[in-house]
């Protein structure tokens, strides 16, 4: 009989110690994925967690749907965030809450913060899940519902981000959208997003980073000998919360549109407009444009063409792999909404379907738009100042075709020093987020390479002038 109870004994002290093991070993993983996750490593959080999932517990099941959500998962993370909820974890609701959102689901994301918030709100290790935006969000959203635009989209385009502007078909008399690269100045070149010119070519808005790191809007005009003036940020009623990009101004001088992801906006970057006093030079407060130009994804980069009745503009809303989507769609006269009632007005707000936009004997022809007069900075390969107030543009102003051949290598180092640029930019902010010290070592190596490139990029700049100009 002791016999059998030491074996008993000894059977239930191995069990205990395997458990044991087998927690510490979760605890170790969940605190290993924990870092990863906050580091913005997603693959090797989940790759980590995978394994070791299915029966790991509540903490594990949260950090899979966690991770999957960040990643953009969102129909693999319910089930994990389910399995979390039901065994206790009450922040599992707020993820879940934010995925009916982006599904535009209000009532059932109101019904998921209402839990979160009856649990005590518990905390949330990652500073991208913010509750308190995600509520601000939806609430915003709901009254979106109240005045969607009921507008008749004519076509949806499918565009690589590369591909992007190429797609805007606008007359001269809407001005034009320019690639980075052509901006005449070396910061914007390197910074910039893309900029908006007027027909006249006088004047140019795009955005670039302050000094804070946040994307602000930035303009300049052309002064009469040619050169442009200093450009001046914004002021704050554009340049408020947030980043703020994208710009296009009507031709009115007076109307601007502009995408920013701050105060206002329902997630991710908003389209916004705001109207400047002509006298003053001041702009009132921005406006929202609501549904359906907005989404709880990107949406971004307004164009409006009066010459033809149309407008276009660009979002991710439809998740399409490395695609963007550009709808374009007829201008109305006069703003018209639908009704809140219409059984519809969620599937209207989202742009579920482009058909249903476009009722029976409605006008869907493309316009034949002339682009021929487009504005001079828009055809340019390139902007070199000359002597005597000239300027070069294009491969063909060159005499000398060593010159002309090194304006051709200028050109390659100043696209791959705008991505060293870009990519440095992007590692001061994740170090901001989340010091490391590889972190800092990658900044490092990229400040000494941006720094060659500059270097490399002055002795291009002189020896293109100096077998042009003919200089020893």
């Amino acid at each position: 009989m002791n016999y059998i109870r030491f074996i008993f004994s000894r059977n239930l002290l191995v069990s205990a110690t395997v458990l044991t093991s087998i927690l510490t070993a979760h605890a170790d993983i969940a605190d290993e994925a924990r870092n990863l996750i906050d580091s913005g490593d997603y693959r090797s959080a989940l790759s980590l967690l995978e394994p070791n999932a299915k029966g790991a517990g509540p903490k594990v099941a949260m950090l899979m749907g966690e991770c999957l959500f960040l990643d953009g998962d969102y129909t693999a993370a319910v089930p994990w965030l389910e399995e979390a909820r039901r065994k206790g974890l009450p922040e599992a609701s707020l993820l879940l809450g934010r995925i009916a959102f982006l599904n535009y689901d209000f009532d059932k994301a109101t019904s998921h913060y209402a839990a979160y918030r009856k649990a005590g709100s518990p905390g949330i290790a990652n500073q991208d899940i913010d509750p308190d935006a995600f509520q601000s969000q939806l609430t915003t959203a709901e009254g979106f519902l109240e005045r969607v635009e009921d507008i008749v989209i004519l076509d949806s385009i499918a565009v690589s981000d590369e591909n992007l502007l190429r797609t805007f078909r606008l007359p001269a008399s809407a001005g034009s959208l320019i690639e980075s690269d052509a901006i005449p100045f070396d910061d914007a070149r390197s910074q910039a997003s893309m900029a908006f010119v007027s027909e006249s070519g006088d004047f140019m808005m795009w955005a670039q980073p302050d000094d804070e790191g946040y994307s602000r809007l930035i303009e300049s005009y052309r002064l009469t000998d040619g050169s442009w003036d200093k450009p001046q940020y914004l002021p704050v009623e554009l340049n408020g919360s947030g980043h703020t990009d994208y710009p296009f101004m009507m031709p009115d001088g007076t109307t601007l549109y502009f995408a920013s992801d701050g105060d206002g906006s329902i997630g991710g970057y908003d389209i916004f407009v705001a109207s400047r006093d002509a006298s003053t030079g001041e702009f009132m407060q921005p406006q929202n444009l609501g549904f359906p130009y907005n989404s709880p994804f990107d949406d971004y980069l307004m164009a409006i063409d009066e010459e033809n009745g149309i407008g276009w503009w660009v979002t991710d809303r439809n998740r399409l792999d490395n695609k963007l989507t550009v709808y374009v769609y007829r201008l109305n006269e006069l703003r018209h909404n639908l009704s809140p009632d219409d059984d519809d007005i969620t599937d209207r707000a989202r742009i579920a379907s482009i058909a249903a936009t476009q009722p029976e004997g409605a006008d869907l022809r493309m316009p034949d738009i002339d682009t021929a007069g487009a504005s001079p900075l828009e055809k340019a390969d390139f902007h070199l100042p000359m002597p005597r107030n000239r300027e070069y543009t294009t491969f063909s102003d060159f005499r000398n075709k060593q010159a002309a051949d090194t304006m051709r290598k200028y050109l390659e180092r100043s696209k791959a020093y705008n991505k060293e640029c870009e990519s440095l930019a992007e590692a001061r902010r994740r170090y901001a987020s989340h010091p490391s010290d590889s972190q800092a070592a990658e900044i490092r190596r990229l400040e000494a390479s941006t720094a060659e490139s500059r270097s490399a990029l002055r002795r291009l700049r002189s020896d293109i002038y100096r077998l042009e100009l003919n200089r020893d």
